[in-house]
């Protein structure tokens, strides 16, 4: 099922959270802080920034296939940037959380 993320293991050190999803997908939490997790509800209001690895959909998970959003909060502002260059600046709603997983 595309985009359907289940997380399968969780490790926290040196103010790094790793989740790690069941198809292969990692998530990266600089300095999380203000959790709400539940059942069906996981949800980190600010971190210093976040780095999302995954493998395009549908493509057999090998290194070219391989994909990276590494986003870095500094100050109200957001730099998104992807593995094959690519990089924008967004100002930081105060009202979204760092991650939100449904």
């Amino acid at each position: 099922m595309d985009n359907h993320h289940s997380i399968i293991r969780a490790d926290y050190k040196e103010n790094l959270l790793i989740l790690s999803f069941n198809q292969n997908e990692t998530l990266y939490i600089n300095q999380p802080e203000d959790f709400l997790i539940s059942q069906g509800v996981f949800i980190i209001k600010r971190s210093l920034g976040l780095v999302w690895n995954w493998y395009s959909y549908g493509e057999e998970q090998i290194t070219k296939n391989l994909r990276v959003y590494n986003y870095i909060v500094n100050n109200i502002e957001v730099t998104s940037i992807k593995l094959e260059g690519a990089i924008t600046n967004k100002r930081a709603d105060e009202g979204q959380p760092a991650i939100e997983i449904l």
